[in-house]
């Protein structure tokens, strides 16, 4: 049997001067059998919230743990736990406190790191036998877990190079730095709002999620785990500027190559990716023409560099104002 934990938030502008939303919202769970085919689907939450002039009303995302043979459900203050009977109808009932059973509390003690510092995440496990071990299952360099209670220790400057580096892999694709940049920005954009809702302030950079995820075992065999992620903000300024940096100096190299492979490369050999030579090895005599040459391409390519560090100064006042 598997469960999957389904969240359906709706919102829907209503008519008049002032933007009013009307919010619903849904939590459920799917039961599917050893096929993987859905057999039933427990509501657990169906809401009709009241009208609000955002869609904060709607509320966090919830999250969904598995302790022993019960499934649990933390819905903003409460939590939901479901247990699959033997021969009555499935139902879910909001409790207070856990139970006594084996689990991680599912509880954040940190949503954000540290960049330059470190953060240490707390965690609580209730019930089991003691002594305990815990099993660190997200391989990350710069996050250390401590076998004592399972507290989790994370390098921000460490998890900061490794962020800073995914991004520009993931945008230095094209020479266009323009382009790049903007596809950067509208990233950026698109992530203040769900940053916003977990932080419970706008992020101070653009939002990059690192994960949490560990095992733990008690004497008796019995196992628990938690999963969930800590976000750390990266500088949108610094990560700008060095990806235009790089693109720049990926130009610079391309540019390079092609003139080395011009001036190297006999007649009717051709390079892959470059179109063949127009003539020969260059001779003595036409040495001077070719530096002439490739010293105008440089200018050029000078002139296309001022231009777009003007550009990219345009890109990063406008990541500063607020978005429309």
């Amino acid at each position: 049997m598997t469960v999957s934990l389904e969240f359906l938030s709706v919102s829907r502008q209503m008519s008049g001067a002032v933007r009013v939303y009307r919010l619903f919202r849904e939590v459920s769970l799917s039961i599917a059998d050893k096929s993987g085919a859905q057999s039933e689907r427990v509501m657990l939450v169906r809401q009709r919230l009241p009208q609000s002039s955002s869609s904060d009303e709607a509320g966090a995302a919830p999250q969904m743990q598995i302790a022993a043979e019960n499934v649990l459900v933390v819905l903003d203050d409460k939590i939901y736990v479901w247990s699959a009977p033997q021969s009555t109808p499935p139902s879910a009932t909001p409790v207070d406190k856990l139970k006594e059973e084996f689990h991680i509390v599912p509880q954040q003690s940190a949503f954000a790191v540290d960049p330059s510092g470190k953060t240490r995440l707390t965690h609580s496990v209730v019930g089991g036998t003691k002594p305990l071990e815990f099993f660190w299952l997200t391989r990350v360099d710069g996050i250390t877990q401590d076998e004592s209670n399972g507290d989790v220790q994370v390098d921000g400057a460490e998890i900061a190079k490794a962020a800073e580096e995914l991004l520009l892999n993931q945008f230095v694709l094209a020479d266009n730095v323009t382009d790049t940049l903007a596809k950067l920005r509208a990233r950026a954009v698109d992530l203040i709002e769900p940053a916003t809702a977990m932080l419970g302030r706008r992020p101070a950079g653009i939002p990059i999620a690192v994960p949490i995820h560990f095992k733990a075992l008690d004497d008796a065999g019995q196992v628990c785990e938690i999963q969930y992620f800590v976000l750390i903000e990266m500088p949108y300024t610094n990560i700008a500027e060095k990806i235009s940096k790089r693109i720049k100096e990926r130009e610079k190299e391309r540019l390079a190559m092609e003139a080395q492979a011009h001036v190297a490369t006999p007649t009717g050999v051709s390079v892959p990716g470059m179109a063949p030579p127009k003539s020969a090895v260059v001779s003595p005599e036409d040495l001077p023409a070719e530096v002439a040459r490739l010293r105008a391409r440089v200018e050029s390519l000078d002139a296309k560099v001022d231009l777009l560090t003007r550009q990219l100064a345009y890109l990063i006042k406008q990541m500063k104002e607020p978005p429309q």
